[in-house]
């Protein structure tokens, strides 16, 4: 309304007082679209919801969960990331797949279609950042955030150690969906 971009305004404090700004992107949150709430993606989820990109009712209430088997889904988040990378000069992205992991259609898909699908998404997520880093002059990390353990990735359409072998991502986070702190990851698996 103003047209000052808040975000930017954060963005450079931070680098002048010494913290390394990162962004931070909820991945797919299917929380439901109220009449008059704000939500920056509430113009794409309605059309999301009428051309069907969504997990649907066989899924309870992660009905609205976009599916990222629709590569319209995939290009909104690439948009989107783009933008953002482009705009800010910032020391890295995150990106939060446990709100929510529900990215496809688990009860009936080609699961391993699936994690080729997503490693391609997160190929073309790295490919922007350092797209980024030509303009902002310096690395920018990719953090992605995934369910506790390999078998639950994997059964969801994620191969964090696919994504990882590659280069893709600099750091993985893993954690139950809710609670801050799980202490009973086995960390030994990821490391095989």
């Amino acid at each position: 309304k103003h047209g000052i971009d808040v975000y930017m305004t954060w963005i450079n404090r931070c680098w002048e007082i010494g913290i390394n700004p990162w962004i931070s992107l909820r991945m797919n949150d299917c929380h439901p679209l109220c009449k008059n709430q704000f939500n920056s993606n509430k113009d794409f989820l309605v059309k999301a919801l009428e051309n069907g990109w969504t997990l649907g009712s066989d899924y309870g209430y992660y009905h609205t969960c976009l599916d990222y088997s629709v590569p319209e889904v995939r290009e909104h988040f690439l948009s989107d990331i783009k933008e953002q990378m482009q705009r800010y000069n910032v020391c890295g992205l995150e990106l939060d797949f446990l709100r929510e992991y529900n990215c496809f259609k688990y009860l009936t898909a080609d699961m391993e279609e699936c994690r080729k699908i997503m490693t391609g998404f997160v190929r073309e997520v790295k490919a922007i950042l350092l797209d980024a880093e030509k303009i902002h002059g310096h690395k920018i990390k990719l953090m992605i955030r995934l369910p506790r353990d390999i078998e639950h990735c994997l059964y969801y359409g994620f191969d964090p150690v696919a994504m990882a072998s590659e280069g893709l991502i600099d750091t993985l986070v893993t954690s139950s969906r809710f609670s801050g702190s799980e202490s009973g990851i086995n960390v030994d698996e990821w490391r095989e």
